[in-house]
């Protein structure tokens, strides 16, 4: 599991490591002298005098955007009737609009009354990027709830950025229903997504799917009619040959 590396990652750093509050200080301060710098080339008669300042300013602006871009973690949704279901259903979990994403733990909830847990297939978004280790997770005490489902990049480098398919999930269909799929990010099993300084990242967004078996369609009733009225029709012809 992820939580005991990242829990190390997370202790003091020692002396030259970087400060990330001093960061942000910084950042500020630069951002309020290059506002000041604008104005005073503002002054200057040449309408173009300022943009060099102004592009510096627009790239920390776009470069802050991005590292605070919030991901979405979605479930898809689909719809099958129980008479044409042969092994399993699947719904895949995916992101959107991560950036740096080095490793991951959460758990999927679904109705265990309608569906049961088949198997979980990892996704290739990390694996696009490098190496990965993939633990699949299971239902564990509470039922309708799988846990400990993870994935990491292994050795240093930039984690994925992007959208992309984390894993699938495949269920069992027990009966016909409505069962709703959705992502749990549980604090208290270490659940989140981690950058590749194994820091965690910004609370993602979650986005639930469902999965809706329909019950087996019963046959029209004209349809009953007409077979019963074939079936008549059949025996009395043999009937007739028969004599």
């Amino acid at each position: 599991m992820l939580a005991a590396t990242v829990g190390m990652r997370f202790q003091p750093r020692g002396p030259g490591s970087l400060d990330i509050a001093a960061v942000f200080i910084s950042a500020s301060t630069s951002v309020s002298i290059l506002l000041a710098a604008m104005e005073r080339q503002m002054t200057v008669r040449s309408p173009f005098a300022f943009l060099p300042v102004a592009l510096v300013a627009f790239i920390l602006l776009v470069g802050v955007s991005r590292a605070e871009a919030t991901p979405i973690v979605s479930v898809s949704s689909t719809t099958v009737n129980i008479a044409d279901v042969v092994d399993f259903v699947t719904v895949d979990i995916s992101i959107a609009d991560a950036v740096d994403l080095y490793a991951y733990q959460f758990g999927i909830s679904f109705d265990p009354a309608i569906l049961g847990l088949f198997d979980i297939v990892d996704g290739d978004f990390l694996s696009n990027v490098g190496p990965t280790v993939f633990i699949s997770g299971a239902v564990g005490a509470t039922p309708g709830l799988i846990e400990f489902t993870s994935a990491s990049l292994l050795g240093p480098g930039a984690g994925a950025s992007g959208t992309g398919l984390l894993f699938s999930v495949l269920f069992d269909v027990k009966t016909a229903g409505v069962s709703p799929v959705s992502v749990v990010f549980e604090p208290l099993n270490g659940d989140a997504l981690f950058d590749s300084e194994l820091l965690e990242m910004t609370e993602a967004i979650t986005s639930p799917g469902s999965i809706t078996i329909e019950p087996r369609q019963a046959p029209e009733p004209m349809t009953v009619l007409l077979v019963l009225v074939g079936g008549v029709g059949l025996a009395t012809r043999r009937a007739r040959s028969l004599r």
